[in-house]
């Protein structure tokens, strides 16, 4: 998640000419705090926690928002529609094997009972 906002009402300004015109928007409400999510095709989703003051409805404070975080979404998108790429660290080098020495099995510790007396206990 990118950041925590309050909501509040919020201006909106009109779209630039290459926004898009497709938006996918989706709350998750736990309690006052809401996770609201604003994609488009071909555009990474701004994610951002919301911490909703002042509504009765958490969910009425949580779309209040969703106007903002709209704008926010479509100036990163005019610069850049996707997140940098993941690029795997490269792995260290594999350690050189060097050779092993065992070590001796140790011998089975021989309870201290007569042999005659393993073979009559009682299986419980």
């Amino acid at each position: 998640m990118e950041k925590t906002q309050k909501a509040t009402e919020g201006a909106t300004t009109p779209a630039p000419a290459d926004a898009p015109d497709e938006l996918k928007v989706v709350v998750t409400l736990k309690g006052r705090r809401a996770i609201v999510s604003v994609g488009a095709p071909e555009c990474d989703p701004v994610i951002q926690l919301v911490e909703v003051q002042g509504e009765d409805d958490p969910l009425l404070g949580a779309l209040a928002c969703v106007a903002g975080i709209r704008e926010e979404a479509r100036t990163k998108w005019t610069t850049a529609k996707r997140n940098p790429a993941h690029k795997e660290p490269t792995p260290p080098p594999a350690a050189a094997r060097t050779a092993t020495t065992t070590r001796p099995a140790r011998a089975a510790a021989k309870p201290n009972v007569p042999e005659q007396a393993q073979h009559t206990l009682p299986l419980l």
